[in-house]
């Protein structure tokens, strides 16, 4: 019989003994996901970083990002950073620096900051900013520019990037290839063990493979990072708020207003060609209710279509707010991500 190996602490696993399969119409193949008795990690197979996943407009982060537009991703990594961590000078290095705005806040608290992501479309956008120091390069390639540049880190974040490696002991031991003795890290993951998980595998695929091909609970990072040479805090972070509850309960119950938004979307857009209409169609609900009015304008969709989208949401929260509220307690009582910090112990 096959054997499939845990990427994080190696244990040997059959290949028949996985929990489910994905198939992923971004790469086309299929995917099965495992869990190791041994550390807790749960990984889907096979493992392999498709770089045009990040490059493409399908995944809305990334979209935000390539139209230097602000998104939640940012406020995740910023406000435990902030909070939490015990630095504010020395050189930070910034693993999926993604469009820039947490090196702004590093360089703001006094870090010499930086950068590197395989998306070379945020990276023009974190370019855009006045930010230096930025590569779009995979994180063994930099390694040779550090070795050059003499470059050794006092702190190396990777916010929202850990669950996103195909081969996560690799990477932490590239990481403390670069890293200052008694160095710091900090970052986070979503948990794995958040009380809506089921629900957002239903509804949404990019807690999937191409894109995450880990799935973390405290207890497998906890494991994961003393093997390593970590000592580290992690930490429960980032709730739902009643409207985040309302948006999700609405589209698991009846599937979203976001379909028809997106058609709206298409009609309203000025035709630039095909392929910018699509990019814009891509922005669901959510999304367009944060744009401002410059935002759409920029963006050539009418505003008035927006003003229809924000009635519908209005229309929704009278109808599931109350719902959303009663949930919010037992939702809350993980966080959707964990945050973590801590130090190389020497």
């Amino acid at each position: 019989m096959q054997k499939v190996n845990c990427p994080t602490c190696n244990a040997q696993i059959g290949d028949s003994k996985y929990t489910s399969i994905y198939f992923s119409k971004l790469s086309n193949k299929e995917y099965k996901l495992y869990y190791c008795l041994n550390c807790g990690t749960k990984f889907w197979y096979p493992m392999k970083i498709i770089r045009e996943v990040y490059e493409d407009d399908a995944i809305t982060s990334y979209l935000m990002w390539h139209l230097d537009i602000k998104d939640e991703l940012t406020k995740i990594r910023v406000l435990p950073f902030l909070k939490k961590f015990p630095l504010r000078k020395g050189k930070l290095l910034d693993i999926g620096c993604g469009n820039g705005e947490f090196l702004e806040h590093a360089k703001k608290l006094g870090f010499k900051i930086w950068g590197i992501d395989l998306d070379r479309k945020s990276i023009e956008v974190a370019k855009k900013r006045g930010l230096e120091n930025l590569y779009p390069l995979f994180l063994e390639e930099f390694i040779n520019i550090a070795k050059e540049k003499k470059l050794k880190f006092d702190v190396i974040t990777f916010f929202a990037v850990f669950e996103h490696q195909d081969n996560p002991k690799k990477f932490i031991k590239q990481v403390k290839e670069l890293l200052k003795e008694g160095g710091w890290i900090a970052g986070c993951v979503p948990n794995g063990e958040r009380k809506v998980a089921k629900i957002q595998h239903k509804l949404y695929d990019w807690d999937y493979p191409p894109h995450h091909f880990t799935w973390w609970s405290r207890d497998a990072l906890k494991i994961f990072f003393k093997m390593n040479g970590f000592k580290i805090n992690i930490y429960d972070d980032e709730y739902f708020t009643t409207e985040d509850l309302v948006v999700l309960i609405e589209s698991w119950l009846l599937g979203g207003i976001s379909k028809l938004a997106r058609r709206m979307l298409r009609r309203g857009i000025v035709k630039k060609g095909v392929s910018q209409e699509v990019r814009f169609a891509n922005l669901s609900t959510q999304d367009l209710e944060k744009l401002n009015i410059k935002d759409l304008e920029r963006l050539d969709i009418l505003s008035r279509k927006k003003h229809i989208i924000k009635f519908l949401a209005i229309i929704r929260s009278v109808i599931f707010g109350p719902l959303a509220i009663f949930l919010k307690p037992y939702f809350n009582s993980t966080g959707k991500s964990l945050y973590f910090q801590g130090y190389l112990k020497v």
